[in-house]
């Protein structure tokens, strides 16, 4: 131990007497190898496992079984890969004057510089990295605050623009409005004009027909009555040769049947027999218990122009196709169903639903069928 050369001789002879440097340097071995969890603990077990080698005696012994080794304080699973260590650090600690280290070799300065490049390269190479991240992220966060006040501002003109055109909307709904005001207060106008026309012309129309219709009826839309219906070479009998005023009076007594009949005897009994003035009443009463659709249907076919006042009283053979051509009779004035069996709710509605813009109707039903 050169280390102790330069010491003190008392403190030399103490150290060597109580074997201090091999204690220090089992302890620090066993402590640096083992690494417990608690080394105060662990210093404090050994030293007392020393205590108890050394028994009574004032000294260590460094032979036989209680020899001081380096490794003694190394448990075995550890000695296995431990090499046993050459020299010791005590030297280092204990020596006031070490000797002189020998200069470095060029290999190890070229491997010191290599070190130190390849660390200066590290460090400048994360320090650019850190850099280039804080300004991805500078650049980022400003990208963000543009799109923020990119839309900030489009929402801005968007707003103006909507209160602009909020303003105009409501400027030209109170035109329209105005502008509607108006044309209702003219198309009012223009619709009470025409109101009021209509009803005269209403009016005119219905006085007119009303006249019409009693002309119709008294027959004064025939032909005079000092003319004959023929000349004296083509009259054939005596009714054909009276003059057609005359004639007309005769036939209104016969019944529909009976003039259906006389239509077929001549020509000149024929045309008296078309005379509008004769079907303007038709009575089917006489005819009730034999008349069927066939013969109504043919008969208001023929003469439903001229039909005003028509009577199927107590008719109880009549069906749908009779009511239907009843229906088609447009001048009809005064109707009367009453006993008609085959009358239903149905051809009731039906009739008034055409004779609903007709004057003077009347649809006398005794009872409907069901």
């Amino acid at each position: 131990m050169d280390f102790l050369q330069y010491a003190e001789p008392g403190l030399r002879d103490y150290i060597l007497r109580n074997s201090l440097p091999e204690v220090y340097e089992a302890l620090l071995i066993g402590l640096l190898i083992v690494c417990p969890k608690d080394p105060l603990l662990f210093l404090e077990e050994k030293i007392k496992e020393l205590l108890r080698r050394k028994g009574s005696k004032t000294t260590l012994r460094l032979k036989g079984p209680n020899l001081l080794n380096w490794d003694m304080f190394v448990t075995d699973e550890f000695k296995r890969d431990l090499k046993h260590l050459v020299g010791s650090y005590l030297k280092q600690l204990f020596d006031p004057d070490p000797e002189p280290e020998e200069p470095p070799l060029i290999d190890d300065l070229e491997k010191a510089y290599l070190f130190y490049t390849n660390l200066l390269k590290r460090k400048c190479f994360w320090a650019w990295m850190k850099y280039r991240k804080e300004v991805q992220r500078i650049k980022a966060a400003n990208k963000r605050n543009e799109a923020k006040a990119l839309k900030h501002y489009s929402q801005r003109k968007l707003k103006l623009a909507f209160d602009t055109w909020a303003e105009w909307v409501k400027f030209r709904k109170w035109r329209a409005a105005l502008a509607v005001k108006k044309i209702e207060h003219v198309s009012d106008q223009i619709l009470l004009k025409n109101i009021f026309e209509a009803w005269v012309g209403a009016v005119k129309e219905a006085k007119r027909t009303r006249e019409y219709f009693a002309r119709l009826e008294r027959g004064d839309l025939d032909d005079d009555s000092d003319t004959q219906l023929f000349g004296q070479g083509e009259a054939k009998d005596d009714v054909s040769s009276l003059p057609w005023q005359a004639a007309i009076k005769i036939f209104m007594f016969l019944g529909i049947i009976d003039l259906a009949h006389c239509s077929q005897v001549c020509q000149s009994w024929k045309v008296i027999t078309q005379t509008s003035v004769l079907w303007n009443k038709m009575d089917f009463y006489p005819i009730k218990d034999w008349i069927k659709d066939n013969g109504v249907t043919y008969l208001l076919r023929q003469y439903r122009p001229y039909a005003i006042h028509l009577s199927l009283r107590s008719c109880t053979n009549l069906s749908w196709p009779s009511f239907k051509s009843v229906s088609e009779c447009r001048n009809l004035q005064d109707l009367n169903l009453s006993g008609c069996a085959g009358l239903t709710v149905s051809t009731t509605f039906l009739l008034l639903f055409f004779f609903q813009f007709f004057l003077f109707l009347k649809v006398v039903p005794q009872y409907w069928s069901r």
